[in-house]
């Protein structure tokens, strides 16, 4: 019987853990110009297979990622023929293996509190429910910690090794990754014995991993990657940072920003968990179970060190951490189980917003309709049609998304500048046309007096295109 029930728990979990990452991607799955880049450059890597370390590159082009994002979305994406929402479906997968691999690392400690109360938390986790529903670079980084944590507790020297290349792997993905990936030598130096040996092979697994970066910068001066982080990015002491009075500002802001964050964005439950946080380091001492604060402690002074903003994305790598340090405290100490049942309401609170979002980053059924009307007025042949987005909380005014997805089917437009002497036009806004008309952009001013040939409303969005048929 027992058996049977545990199956059955089994079988209802999975299809939570199902649900949860998989359900609605169509419409509430970010996708906006970074990810339809992303779509271009992976259909590219497909046509001409070759070995290629350049991955994501930020909007700014200041930051050039590796391409283990793309060679860990390819299989989904060429699965599902590019489709947009393809790559989706490959954070949600990996956001599955991930919930399932923290669970076996916590089986591995023996804990106290009951596997449900664990498995809701990991369940509901805005952080990582977000990240499996947004096909982004950094969204992978919680699946190589999970499986660096997972050999880490379960293959001796071997397993410290494979830990240390899993944790260099995050940095693949995002580079201040790199601070809780050296924050854990803490975990990893926790027991005295062959604690030197044990940092090694842990160091060695890291090196091994992030000698890609290094090698690539050294033989194509004057480098892509690490080099340009530190010259460029916001770790340059040109733009700011090891600035006393940045760090000083950092390390004020960013707890209460993380708890912000691991909360649903919800400033009052964020203030409540940094109060109890800071609480329960103090009610637990020198307890064990520190260790796992000492890595995000690590990390939010990593970050204190940058210049610029600290976005939700910079906070992710600490949050599987954050997690243990409470679940691992939960029989020693109220607050921790306090923390946790303040988690699971906030961020059940907070599900629906993630679940059914759907606004302009979102509703990739909307831009894939507004696609495939370009494409049924030029008739494939669209080398002489335009478009544009006006009048909307899209700030891409030239439809980068929408000419990317056009790329993918092999479909060019007009240059982005050319909006004179052309076949059609289409504008894309969430306004109507009297008010759109009046929009101070060049791009309409050959048909601000002209009656639309016909107006295309988008369904279950805001969205409208207004085409004129020049011919």
């Amino acid at each position: 019987m027992k058996i049977k029930v545990k199956i059955g728990f089994l079988i209802i979990g999975l299809a939570l853990l199902l649900w949860s990452r998989f359900y609605n991607l169509q419409t509430s799955a970010r996708f906006v110009w970074d990810e339809s880049s992303d779509m271009v450059r992976m259909q590219e890597l497909y046509k001409n297979p070759r070995l290629t370390m350049i991955g994501p590159i930020s909007e700014d082009n200041v930051k050039v990622f590796g391409s283990l994002t793309y060679y860990l979305t390819l299989p989904f994406v060429i699965a599902f023929d590019f489709s947009p929402v393809s790559a989706a479906y490959a954070t949600a997968f990996f956001g599955i293996l991930t919930v399932i691999l923290l669970i076996l690392v916590l089986k591995k400690n023996k804990l106290s509190i009951s596997s449900v109360v664990v498995f809701i938390l990991l369940l509901t986790s805005y952080p990582l429910l977000q990240a499996a529903r947004w096909a982004w670079n950094p969204h992978f980084v919680p699946f190589w910690q999970a499986l660096g944590l997972f050999s880490f507790l379960t293959w001796g020297n071997i397993g410290i090794f494979l830990s240390g290349l899993f944790f260099g792997l995050t940095i693949h993905h995002h580079y201040y990754a790199l601070f809780v990936a050296l924050g854990f030598i803490l975990i990893v130096a926790w027991k005295r014995e062959k604690r030197f040996k044990k940092i090694f092979l842990y160091l060695l697994g890291l090196m091994i991993a992030i000698s890609p970066f290094i090698l690539f910068d050294l033989t194509h001066p004057p480098g892509l990657f690490i080099s340009r982080m530190i010259a460029f990015g916001q770790i340059s002491s040109r733009v700011g940072s090891f600035n006393l009075a940045t760090v000083f500002n950092n390390l004020i802001n960013i707890p209460l920003k993380f708890t912000n964050y691991l909360s649903g964005s919800s400033l009052v439950f964020g203030i409540i968990l940094l109060v109890l946080s800071i609480l329960n380091i103090f009610r637990l001492k020198k307890d064990e179970s520190q260790k796992w604060i000492l890595v995000v402690m690590a990390h939010f002074l990593g970050l204190a060190l940058l210049s610029g903003r600290i976005d939700d994305h910079y906070l992710l790598p600490t949050v599987i951490f954050y997690y243990l340090w409470i679940i691992t405290s939960y029989k020693k100490s109220l607050i921790s189980k306090i923390l946790i049942y303040v988690l699971i309401i906030s961020n059940i609170i907070a599900l629906s917003g993630l679940i059914y979002r759907n606004d302009w980053t979102t509703n990739i059924k909307a831009s894939e309709e507004i696609t495939n009307y370009v494409v049924s007025k030029c008739q494939n042949d669209c080398k002489n049609y335009n478009l544009v987005v006006l009048k909307s909380p899209d700030m891409n005014t030239k439809g980068r998304r929408y000419r990317d997805l056009l790329k993918l089917k092999n479909i060019e437009l007009a240059p982005i500048d050319r909006y004179s002497g052309l076949e059609g036009a289409f504008f894309i806004s969430y306004t109507d046309w009297n008010d759109l008309k009046s929009d101070p952009s060049y791009e309409i001013d050959n048909y601000r007096n002209l009656i639309p040939t016909e107006i295309k409303n988008i369904e279950n969005s805001k969205w409208k295109v207004y085409y004129f048929d020049n011919k």
